[in-house]
């Protein structure tokens, strides 16, 4: 459910500047080692009217307001080494954003840090990420009160194995857990950051 004022919301519009690189290696396959990938990203958005909204926490009700001036300048880095033919990876990603008002940008983090590792091998696939995300900051609509979510570290585990039982049909099993680092953090008795387990099973014809 939505909730808008359609008499005074305003379209908004937005100029934006992104710049962007990528470096690419080749590695020796007598050494197992494939390669490596440098890309980063720097990019600056301009709004005008940007929208904003707001929550009701307990209900699905969200309400959007126009902030009249808003921009958020950003950088995004990934650097990548590959292994055995690519079937492990080992991944690095950094973000950093800065706003003009944290909150015209509701619960967006400030900043991230992600290590991964990947496997592939015979339809297999297990992935260990783990992270650094920064502070986040958002409004409640119910009082309008500033919500501040301290940053925090956690890790991931993902593992999937593809079946093929017929010549045109795949089935894939995926396990997760995530927040191994159990945290009992809670905004308006909601949990956020607790210990996860998820089991999914795929089928693609």
């Amino acid at each position: 459910m939505v909730e808008e004022n359609t008499n005074s919301l305003l379209s908004e519009t937005n100029d934006g500047l992104e710049l962007g690189f990528d470096v690419l290696g080749n590695g020796r396959e007598e050494n197992n080692f494939s390669g490596w990938k440098i890309s980063g990203t720097f990019f600056r958005n301009i709004y005008r009217d940007k929208i904003r909204s707001y929550i009701s926490p307990g209900t699905p009700v969200y309400t959007y307001e126009n902030v009249p001036n808003a921009n958020i300048t950003g950088f995004e880095t990934s650097e990548a080494l590959y292994f055995f033919k690519k079937k492990m990876t080992i991944e690095l990603n950094a973000s950093r954003y800065f706003f003009s008002d944290a909150a015209t940008f509701p619960f967006k983090h400030n900043s991230k840090l992600t290590l991964n590792m990947h496997l592939d091998q015979a339809g297999y696939s297990l992935q260990f990420h783990m992270f650094r995300e920064g502070e986040q900051i958002g409004l409640l609509r119910s009082n309008e009160e500033e919500i501040r979510i301290p940053p925090y570290n956690n890790m991931d585990l993902h593992f999937s194995k593809a079946f093929e039982p017929g010549p045109q049909l795949k089935l894939i099993l995926n396990l997760s857990a995530r927040n191994l680092l159990d945290d009992d953090f809670q905004i308006e008795n909601l949990a956020l950051r607790d210990r996860r387990y998820y089991i999914t099973l795929g089928v693609q014809y």
